[in-house]
């Protein structure tokens, strides 16, 4: 259970980044969950693991790739 808690306040950390508009993120997120079909918050959970900064968004849809062939 422990761990459990810890990948939700991990989850919450990541979506309070990648989340807010002011990153540029959000929609970039939106079109590859939606082109690839790809989870919303595991491609989140993805990019936070990555450590994604701004400036890094055409990674997203690389990255969103990648998810569908594991």
């Amino acid at each position: 259970m422990e761990e459990l808690g810890g990948n939700i306040k991990k989850m919450d950390n990541i979506f309070k980044k990648f989340l807010l508009k002011e990153t540029g993120f959000e929609k970039p997120i939106i079109k590859a969950s939606k082109l690839y079909g790809v989870e919303y918050s595991s491609l989140i959970f993805e990019l936070g693991n990555r450590k994604l900064v701004a400036g890094q968004e055409d990674l997203i849809l690389e990255i969103a790739q990648n998810l569908i062939k594991k």
